[in-house]
């Protein structure tokens, strides 16, 4: 495919491995990995693995071009989680560059919820993430702990929305946590999916 010239910031935090998964070089010394592949081992790399060992959550393409989401920065890192290892698990995102913060004029974020099926997936509830502005070298970011044991079942998928729309308002960016918390369940929402993982 032809070069398409355009500015990418998640480059900028890449590690060496990270970028190679999708730039292979014309000259063996272009590799700067910690091994230098054949073609041949390079087109059977698992980009939802490389370079771990383990699968990444699945991240939806409108995470980075609506919300600027950084894929490196999705906690839990794994595509799966276990319910029985934990007490406590820790959702968290942030931006493609670790230090950048959302304009509070310009770029107002939707709120983040996660779709959990409670305690043996008994009863499907809706978990709002804190948003927290960055300040200093901290850009923005978006956390909420979870009990594991409410999270649902083993084999369930658990999915991170955007909310869209919510009750008279057909665009919901703006929407705080306490106005989601005091309305779910009473006004209609709309949303979209961002990112899921897998229960085990």
């Amino acid at each position: 495919m032809p070069y398409v010239q355009k500015f990418a910031p998640e480059r900028f935090t890449q590690s060496n491995e990270e970028f190679g998964i999708d730039h292979f070089p014309n000259d063996r010394d272009g590799f700067y990995t910690a091994k230098i592949m054949s073609w041949e081992d390079y087109i059977q790399i698992d980009p939802a693995r490389w370079p771990y060992s383990f699968e990444r959550p699945t991240l939806f393409d409108n995470a980075k071009s609506d919300y600027c989401i950084g894929k490196h920065s999705v906690v839990p890192p794994a595509r799966k989680i276990s319910i029985y290892e934990q007490e406590t698990v820790r959702f968290q995102f942030g931006l493609f560059c670790p230090h950048w913060r959302l304009d509070p004029q310009k770029q107002i974020p939707p709120v983040f919820i996660l779709a959990a099926g409670g305690v043996d997936g008994r009863e499907k509830h809706y978990i709002p993430l804190e948003h927290v502005r960055g300040s200093g070298k901290g850009g923005d970011l978006w956390y909420v702990d979870v009990p594991a044991r409410t999270l649902g079942a083993p084999k369930e998928i658990l999915t991170l929305f955007a909310v869209t729309s919510f009750g008279d308002r057909q665009d919901a960016r703006g929407l705080s946590v306490h106005e989601f918390r005091t309305g779910v369940g009473r006004v209609a929402m709309g949303f979209v999916g961002v990112a899921a993982w897998e229960l085990a």
